[in-house]
């Protein structure tokens, strides 16, 4: 990774902090709000990479804002619950209930959109002449027309243990992380299977028309879809 790859993920790593901070606090007077507001700002105002204006990237909003506000909601009271809920017995003595044995390895979960996040400010594919470019906070790669075997359909959701977190987060009150949990959609792209046996995920949020552009081009470069490849 590259020190310019590296700056979303340190800036997400200290808002998130804050974030999670703020909510722990959220009580205890002008402090929470503060941090939770401070954090907010610095996730609006990280950020991104310069891209070539014909290359395909995601738009900031939906790929980039909206992970990174659903990340930190869900890790943030996931977090914050055992506190606010506070305790009398075991490690709870001081003042963090039990329930922490369950709710804070959920955080982990939201961790990974932390990472859609990040990655999406860096994300971009190019087509050119003889390859096609795809790049991220940790790599940029060329890839000849003739290595890619296939394109296939690729999908991934959110962790099951979070979607498990939802009716526990609305019994307790806290009706916009439940609410979020239940509304996040799986993420969907293309994978790319390329002739050594690798294989490179293109996702597809934010951009689903240029991205079928994309497609397009890449078949009329010879490169065949997934039904084509398993025939070959």
């Amino acid at each position: 990774m590259t020190n310019q790859g590296l700056i979303p993920y340190l800036g997400r790593a200290v808002s998130l902090t804050l974030f999670v901070t703020g909510l722990v606090h959220i009580r205890s007077g002008l402090l929470g709000p503060v941090l939770v507001t401070v954090a907010l700002i610095i996730i609006w105002f990280l950020p991104t990479k310069p891209r070539p204006q014909d290359a395909l990237a995601p738009h900031r909003l939906p790929a980039v804002i909206g992970p990174d506000l659903l990340c930190h909601l869900l890790t943030g009271f996931v977090i914050a619950l055992p506190f606010w809920a506070g305790g009398d017995a075991g490690f709870s003595r001081s003042g963090i209930n039990v329930m922490a044995i369950i709710t804070w390895p959920m955080a982990l979960g939201g961790l990974v959109l932390v990472a859609v996040a990040a990655e999406n400010t860096s994300r971009l594919v190019r087509i050119e002449d003889d390859a096609l470019e795809v790049a991220t906070a940790w790599r940029r790669q060329l890839i000849r027309y003739a290595d890619i075997a296939w394109i296939e359909p690729w999908r991934r959701g959110l962790p099951r243990v979070l979607r498990v977190l939802a009716p526990l987060l609305a019994a307790s009150g806290h009706l916009t992380a439940a609410g979020g949990l239940m509304l996040a959609r799986d993420s969907t792209g293309v994978g790319l299977k390329l002739a050594d046996g690798r294989s490179i995920v293109i996702q597809r949020e934010a951009f689903e028309k240029p991205l079928q552009r994309h497609l397009h081009v890449l078949k009329k470069k010879g490169v065949p879809m997934a039904a084509e490849g398993e025939q070959t």
